[in-house]
């Protein structure tokens, strides 16, 4: 093989923060995105011993407001 995968591969990648992402799609109301982006970063933080318990996703001010 001569190393060339048939992978695509991105030469330019420009990050979009989950506030953008939102507001793009257009399926969140545009007062309820910061708090829902908000929800989202703590549902992905990858250490577990730092993330969120899910009783305490569960009583996110975002939910809560539902």
């Amino acid at each position: 093989m001569s190393g060339v995968g048939s992978l695509l591969r991105v030469n330019v990648f420009q990050p979009n923060s989950i506030e953008h992402v939102l507001y793009s799609i257009g399926t969140v109301q545009a007062e309820d995105v910061s708090c829902v982006a908000a929800f989202i970063r703590r549902c992905l933080v990858l250490d577990p011993a730092s993330r969120s318990s899910a009783v305490e996703l569960l009583n996110d001010k975002w939910l809560n407001n539902m």
